[in-house]
């Protein structure tokens, strides 16, 4: 299958057909339905080595993912990878930075996707070479480099205070990123502020010592067997340790919310009676696909947009 198939199939010129590909906004939106259509039913796939050598850049961009076994980095990725197939790019996914920094030189890209840690000074080399997007990520501002950001402090302050309004007061909190982020100097988002919220109310977060972070669910639920009583609700860093504090709390007979409120974060595993924060993956990954987009095709400013995640109790009603 060529373009010239896909155009006489759609009845356009051909190089209408290449614009659609492009993302030419020049091309009537019912034209551009009717060559995707095409597309889509054919299978068509352009040449990029062709391509590459007309253009003098291939139209690759890196996917830098922290881990696609998590589930909230997967759904970012596949949506990510579909909506740039539709653009005409082609999503090349990079495990680690060094990895994205390599394939960066390696194909001359014009732009890549960042979603987990970057160096600022590898962050400024891309920024000078090619179009980049950081989402969601504690890395440095750096010029040039768009920012598609989630408001984590704004969620787990809602939620600290909605736990605290249900008379829950002694808090514990599961995270072992909290704690690899102050042994790496990273920056600490979610919990910061729970702490601060407790700290307002004269209290701390419960555990071997005022303020203890559990670095997982097996080490908060052995704490709790030998402090029968010493928690009554327990925010973790996402719902994979959400769901495994409710595992170890059923262990020992414990039912949540009931006698425990267990929180996530991700809205990735639904249990039962446990809340959670639910950031829209589907509106993260559209906004960095169309800001990468603005930035080549119409040579856009780098830009900066904020989600706020809504936290949700076990009934999956927002909390105020």
């Amino acid at each position: 299958m060529t373009l010239r198939s896909v155009a006489e199939k759609a009845g356009v010129a051909v190089d209408t057909a290449r614009k659609v590909l492009r993302g030419d906004p020049t091309v009537r939106p019912y034209i551009r339905q009717r060559v995707q259509r095409v597309i889509r039913q054919t299978g068509y796939r352009p040449n990029l080595v062709a391509r590459a050598l007309r253009q003098s850049h291939l139209d690759l961009v890196p996917l830098s993912v922290m881990r696609l076994d998590i589930p909230y980095f997967g759904r970012l990725a596949t949506r990510m990878s579909e909506l740039l197939v539709d653009w005409g790019a082609e999503p090349a996914l990079c495990l680690d930075a060094s990895h994205l920094m390599a394939m960066c030189r390696s194909y001359a890209t014009r732009g890549c996707i960042i979603m987990n840690h970057v160096e600022e000074a590898d962050l400024k080399e891309l920024a000078r070479t090619q179009r980049v997007v950081v989402v969601n990520q504690a890395v440095p501002a750096v010029d040039d480099v768009s920012r598609i950001e989630i408001d984590f402090e704004s969620s787990y302050r809602a939620l600290a205070e909605a736990v605290l309004a249900r008379g829950r007061r002694r808090v514990a909190i599961v995270s072992s990123y909290y704690l690899e982020a102050g042994r790496r100097g990273w920056l600490r988002q979610k919990f910061p502020v729970v702490l601060e919220t407790l700290a307002a109310r004269g209290l701390a977060a419960v555990g071997p010592e005022p303020g203890h972070v559990f670095a997982d669910a097996a080490e908060f639920a052995a704490w709790l067997r030998a402090h029968p009583g010493g928690a009554d609700a327990v925010l973790c860093e996402n719902d994979r340790a959400g769901a495994a504090a409710v595992g170890e709390l059923a262990g020992m007979g414990l039912c949540t919310p009931r006698d425990v409120l267990v929180a996530g974060c991700d809205a990735d595993i639904p249990v039962p009676g446990m809340w959670t924060i639910r950031p829209d993956t589907e509106l993260l990954a559209a906004k960095a696909v169309e800001t990468l987009r603005a930035m080549i095709d119409e040579d856009a400013p780098a830009a900066r947009f904020v989600h706020a995640p809504v936290p949700v109790d076990e009934t999956g009603k927002p909390l105020a």
